[in-house]
């Protein structure tokens, strides 16, 4: 099953794009890691450059993405940056604040923006 969530979630990934440069984030991922006993998944990328201004708003995107996607009721979905990214430290600790998270994906339903991440 988690060969089978793996590429579910690397198929909702696709979906999700980068609106600098209109690519999808799929070749940006560096590790997805299904965990089937814990009910989560993590999912680790590298942004084009360590300074983007919209990691926090891709991140959001790729989870975005992944809930509607996939049926995983009851799953921590998690997307942080590779730790080889130097400004990794920086974003994932606000990363892990999923209430700030849920927020920023709520705003960018609300305003309509996340169709300038998603395609369908």
């Amino acid at each position: 099953m988690p060969k089978i969530v793996s590429e579910l979630v690397r198929e909702a990934i696709r979906k999700v794009k980068d609106p600098e440069i209109g690519l999808s984030v799929e070749k940006f991922i560096s590790r997805v890691d299904v965990d089937e006993g814990n009910k989560s998944i993590l999912v680790e990328w590298v942004p084009t450059t360590p300074f983007c201004p919209l990691v926090l708003a891709i991140s959001a995107a790729i989870i975005y993405s992944i809930r509607r996607n996939l049926n995983l009721e009851g799953w921590s979905v998690k997307v942080q940056l590779d730790r080889s990214v130097p400004t990794a430290e920086f974003w994932n600790s606000q990363l892990a604040d999923k209430d700030a998270v849920d927020k920023i994906i709520s705003n960018l339903e609300t305003s309509g923006q996340i169709k300038y991440f998603i395609t369908e």
